[in-house]
């Protein structure tokens, strides 16, 4: 299989979970009638793609804030091209920065103006993401809007939780970022899935020097090793089987920005020896090139694993961490957090009621207290959903436990008929309870428990059956009869 079907393949995989939200708008601001109608076919073709006539003189940037994919029309070998293009990108820069609008510049191929090497390269850090020289190549013109559709949707979807997730800032929490972000000292932040890392990491590049350039997002989990190099340090032309123009990768493209590496405890090792590189030298090599390239900007790295275990069992670079572990943050995770509890779930159901336009949507009373119960394997993110999830199912304006979702529903009716407090466990044995309702804590064998466990290795395991009850300790059998016992589909 081809490097970019496989790339494709990936990010289709990645961002299948991505939904309700609006239709990439192809914008094809050229003087060629024909061109026009070509692009805006492909666009048709391509699901999720909507094609809008425009150009660029009507053109509003706020038209671009949901996602728009721009391709320019410009004579390549006109001197003034790059000049009158960098106008062009310096409007758009607040979207581009946030990746959501994607810029590609078509000409006919030339020697002058634009198409030297130094002007493209003014151009790139200017925010263009691509140079296409006429004949167009179709396939890489859909290809182009496939993987800018399922890329800019996942951005989007990020953005819409950092946005809306305003995190609570614990004061010395917020020291730290404050003084971490005025310096460019490599930050590894760690926490289990749906903590915040990615909000987190944002909040470092918007309080530091670089806040006016790119903040990059690179999820490292499920690459291979060709396509982790080509997306982080780019490639030529030609450098593999599929690699049909150069690519500038992540690296590049943040320019003086923040590059933060979510996941990095994937990234496959021999990538992680170049990545070494990129952060002592301060240079990198694109894949086929034969001189380095120079790395302006900052890395951040965020893993929801051990990586010290993961050095000692051979499994992670010792330098590397040593090199990106220099100020290391550690995000709780939600049941850790109870003090902060009542706040997280105000602040949602404010952002819940926002999106869906219910300005008077609140918890029933009580419902709180009983939340603050369940275990959240998926910590602030399943909180978010599950409130958005019961807005929905709600009849009237005030969210009930039996709104919620079904796991959820059924553990706070497990909980209510024991009537004693929970006490749950982490992964390294620390036990954190709720005392509101006495002392005592409900043993292991209790039905509650049993249910907490059983959701959190489900979740923790992506529901597969096989992975959870070996987590659990348990053959299939018993975990099916306990999902049968506790009504789990």
């Amino acid at each position: 299989m081809e490097c970019r079907t496989v790339f494709h393949h990936l990010l289709a995989c990645q961002y299948v979970g991505v939904k309700n939200l609006p239709d990439l708008t192809v914008h094809a601001c050229t003087f060629d009638p024909v061109l026009n109608e070509v692009i805006a076919s492909l666009a048709i073709a391509v699901p999720g793609c909507q094609p809008e006539p425009t150009s660029l003189e009507t053109l509003d940037v706020n038209q671009l804030s949901t996602g728009a994919l721009v391709f320019i029309d410009m004579n390549l070998e006109d001197a003034d091209a790059c000049s009158r293009m960098e106008v062009v990108l310096q409007r758009w820069r607040e979207q581009i920065a946030r990746g959501v609008v994607r810029c590609i510049l078509i000409g006919d191929a030339g020697t002058g103006g634009a198409s030297s090497i130094d002007q493209q390269s003014r151009l790139f850090q200017a925010g263009l993401y691509e140079i296409m020289e006429r004949p167009l190549n179709l396939r890489r013109l859909r290809y182009l809007m496939e993987t800018s559709r399922l890329e800019i949707r996942h951005i989007l979807a990020k953005l819409e939780r950092v946005e809306t997730t305003q995190l609570s800032n614990p004061s010395a929490l917020r020291q730290k970022l404050s003084k971490v972000a005025r310096v460019d000292t490599p930050v590894l932040i760690t926490g289990e899935t749906g903590v915040g890392k990615t909000y987190w990491a944002e909040q470092i590049h918007r309080q530091s020097p670089r806040s006016g350039h790119p903040f990059v997002v690179v999820n490292c989990a499920n690459l291979s090793t060709e396509l982790a190099e080509s997306l982080l340090f780019g490639h030529v032309k030609g450098s593999f089987t599929g690699a049909e123009q150069s690519h500038i990768g992540f690296l590049e493209t943040a320019g003086e920005g923040t590059v933060f590496l979510d996941e990095i405890d994937c990234l496959p090792q021999a990538v992680q020896a170049k990545l070494l590189r990129a952060v002592e030298k301060r240079e990198f090599h694109p894949l086929g090139a034969n001189a380095p390239r120079l790395f302006q900007g900052r890395i951040l790295t965020a893993s929801n694993q051990d990586l010290e275990q993961l050095v000692t069992a051979g499994q992670f670079r010792s330098d590397l961490y040593y090199r990106i572990n220099v100020f290391a943050i550690e995000i709780l995770p939600l049941r850790r957090r109870l003090a902060e509890f009542g706040e997280f779930c105000r602040m949602f159901v404010e952002v819940v009621a926002r999106n869906l336009n219910v300005p008077r949507l609140s918890l029933e009373p009580g419902l709180v207290e009983r939340l603050a119960r369940y275990p959240w394997p998926g910590n602030l993110r399943e909180l978010r959903n599950a409130i958005e999830y019961a807005a929905i199912d709600c009849e009237g304006d005030g969210i009930r436990a039996d709104s919620l979702p079904p796991t959820i529903a059924h553990f706070l009716r497990q909980a209510a008929a024991t009537r004693s407090p929970i006490a749950l466990s982490d992964k390294h044995g620390s036990h954190y309870q709720d005392n509101r309702r006495g002392s005592r804590a409900v043993g292991e064998g209790t039905s509650c428990i049993k249910a907490a466990q059983l959701v959190g290795a489900l979740q923790k395991n992506g529901f597969n059956r096989s992975r959870a009850a070996r987590e659990l300790g348990v053959s299939r059998m018993t975990l099916y009869n306990w999902l049968n016992e506790f009504g789990i589909c």
